[in-house]
């Protein structure tokens, strides 16, 4: 079977952000291992076909969102309109143009886009088509706020949310790995919803401990990695980090990732400095890295930490939780953003309410004060957990959902 995976970011881009541009390199790896033909087509700053990995092959499209047809424009009401009209379309158009003149020269069986930015939107009929899940859209817009009403703001739509969730429509069928996720896209799109959690494996045998022995060798540590802000629940650790860190003094917090901007006192500040400003007795032990492309030297630094904390208000289904439990570490995260789908609490990791800084400090306690035999079988229990999530056992669904939609079509 010939395979397009059509996506806003892969890792080959040097402006991937995470998640889904992991999520599609590992979709295109286990294709790919069981012998199918993988083309992925992504976004990118130049337009150019490269062979990639066990010779899967890389579109990249070039997209520029500010043409300079716009930038002439006179009226900035006028700019910001067209532009954005030219982001929900562009892309899609551009994308699907590509897709189109490959299929001509070999045949794709099947395309599978990415629910972001609406690119299933001028999606060709003559092919059958898929979309993956990976965010809700006002979820993911709203969490990014200083404030934030989970039950008030998923109602919440935009034009370009309601145009995103209209290119979703048109795929033969819709599937995602979370179960919140999926209850609410079928009420928006009154269409089913799959279920298909995301394939996962480690090798550790790459794990790089480089970074891990220079930096923080002998400290013992909570870790937090991803973006730094209030979608990801950055002021919930915020909240407590001075009290617990006073609490237990031979403690550190590690931080790593994308340092994003926050409000404090009505100014903009970055995350970090947020932390700080809530933090002023302990700022020699909260330690920041920025953004680790190289997966093997994050990983270490996961390995070697007391536990993970991941507060988030909103997600799909947590890569940062998938990789930290694979990894034999105890995650802190939080109910109803999809955490719960990994986690029981007390059994393989902790769960806390949303922007519930209180309980953070609780489970903190709990994890500080467990014995060694404890923490190993907790340990295991979520390492056990993400062996559902072999390549091996996620490859037969992932190929159900297609070969149903090619015997329908």
């Amino acid at each position: 079977m010939h395979v397009a995976i059509v996506t806003t970011e892969f890792v080959t881009e040097k402006s991937y952000a995470g998640g889904l541009a992991n999520y599609s390199a590992n979709l295109a790896r286990m294709l790919r291992e069981n012998k199918n033909a993988v083309s992925v087509f992504t976004i990118s700053d130049k337009d150019e076909m490269f062979v990639w990995e066990n010779g899967i092959q890389i579109y990249r499209i070039c997209y520029n969102d500010f043409p300079e047809k716009i930038k002439k424009l006179r009226c900035n009401f006028s700019r910001r309109v067209i532009r954005q009209i030219w982001n929900l379309f562009g892309k899609s158009y551009l994308v699907n143009k590509k897709v189109r003149e490959v299929y001509k020269k070999s045949k794709i069986d099947i395309v599978h886009y990415c629910n972001s930015e609406a690119l299933a939107l001028f999606r060709s009929k003559k092919m059958p088509a898929v979309v993956r899940l990976s965010n809700y859209p006002p979820g993911m817009r709203h969490a990014q706020q200083p404030y934030f009403d989970y039950k008030k703001e998923i109602r919440d739509f935009t034009l370009a949310e309601r145009i995103q969730f209209w290119a979703i429509k048109r795929a033969d069928c819709v599937f995602g790995p979370s179960r919140n996720i999926a209850e609410l896209t079928e009420k928006k799109i009154k269409k089913k919803v799959e279920i298909v959690e995301s394939p996962f494996l480690i090798c550790k045998e790459k794990i790089d401990d480089s970074i891990y022995r220079d930096k923080l060798k002998g400290k013992k540590y909570f870790l937090f990695y991803g973006t730094l802000s209030y979608l990801k629940g950055i002021h919930v650790i915020a909240d407590i980090i001075q009290k617990f860190l006073l609490e237990f003094p031979e403690y550190y917090f590690v931080f790593i990732g994308k340092n994003d901007q926050m409000c404090y006192k009505g100014e903009r500040i970055s995350a970090m400095d947020y932390i700080y400003k809530m933090a002023p007795e302990c700022k020699e032990r909260i330690l920041y890295f920025s953004p680790m492309n190289n997966k093997n030297q994050l990983y270490s630094i996961v390995q070697h930490s007391e536990a993970c904390v991941f507060p988030y208000r909103f997600d799909n289904f947590p890569n940062t939780c998938v990789e930290a439990m694979a990894l034999g570490k105890i995650v802190i995260g939080t109910q109803g953003a999809s955490f719960e789908q990994l986690i029981k609490d007390g059994y393989n990791g902790f769960l806390i309410e949303r922007e519930n800084s209180e309980e953070l400090y609780e489970k903190l306690t709990v994890v500080n004060k467990m014995t060694s035999t404890e923490k190993k079988l907790v340990e295991y229990h979520a390492l056990k957990e993400i062996e559902r999530l072999h390549p091996k056992i996620i490859y037969p669904k992932v190929m159900n959902i297609y070969n149903k939609v090619l015997v329908e079509k």
